[in-house]
């Protein structure tokens, strides 16, 4: 950004070009994923509904409250020394931060959707995708929803490591292009490549989609996974120990 250009104005045209990428990619995937947005149509209940439902939740999210709440952010937590269009040594570490800290944040967030009572009346429509999930799925969340899982996880990373307003798009910018890819059939062929190196797949989310309680983990690193092996190493451990003193 320019030393005299107006913050507001430069974060509203930032989130406005961001939304507008989002929802375009969002079109192309799911015109790529057109054969499973007619099965959507054909072989579930109110496919055609939910699908049209999913497409408004999308642009109400993305124009109404993604671009609000960018703004805000940008404006009060972003750095303003320097020139903030160009990356740096250090934007890397910050943008791998905030994106560690978002994927904690959402996991622990969309976990308690589904565990805590109450709550998952807010991310219902969501899983009213079953067997037929087209891309646009991923954005298409209660602005409940959307707003406590999709971008309070955002302000941890944003807070901590000031970023430049690059660094944070850059960040946001990941996310959303995984998280669409999650929601993309074609990416499920790559599931035996991802799943084994710790990465949420689409193969993997699908699995969310239809168990419900499994695979809350999105949309990068695979937190149920890991999770997992952490607790087998500590049972391990306290074996091992409870074990040795019984000796």
């Amino acid at each position: 950004m320019a030393a005299d250009a107006n913050p507001c104005l430069s974060a509203l045209q930032s989130a406005m070009n961001m939304a507008i990428a989002t929802i375009t990619l969002t079109a192309v995937l799911d015109l790529l994923s057109i054969r499973t947005i007619r099965e959507l149509f054909a072989k579930q209940a109110n496919g055609r509904r939910v699908y049209l439902e999913g497409v408004a939740y999308n642009v109400i999210n993305h124009i109404l409250l993604g671009l609000p709440i960018y703004m805000i952010t940008a404006v009060i937590l972003c750095r303003k020394d320097g020139d903030d269009e160009q990356y740096t040594i250090h934007s890397p570490m910050r943008i791998l931060i905030i994106i560690i800290l978002h994927s904690i944040g959402y996991y622990q967030l969309h976990k308690a959707m589904h565990t805590r009572p109450g709550w998952y009346k807010f991310h219902a429509f969501h899983h009213r995708y079953k067997e037929f999930i087209p891309p646009s799925a991923s954005n298409a969340v209660s602005p409940v929803d959307y707003v406590a899982s999709y971008l309070l996880p955002f302000f941890p990373g944003t807070a901590l490591t000031r970023p430049t307003t690059l660094e944070l798009q850059t960040a946001i910018n990941i996310v959303s292009v995984l998280s669409l890819l999650d929601h993309t059939p074609a990416m499920e062929r790559l599931g035996d490549y991802l799943e084994p190196l710790c990465f949420v797949s689409a193969r993997s989310h699908r699995v969310h989609h239809t168990a419900v309680t499994r695979n809350y983990a999105a949309p990068i690193w695979n937190l149920d996974w890991i999770d997992d092996r952490m607790k087998a190493w500590r049972d391990d451990w306290i074996s091992y120990f409870t074990s040795c003193e019984s000796a």
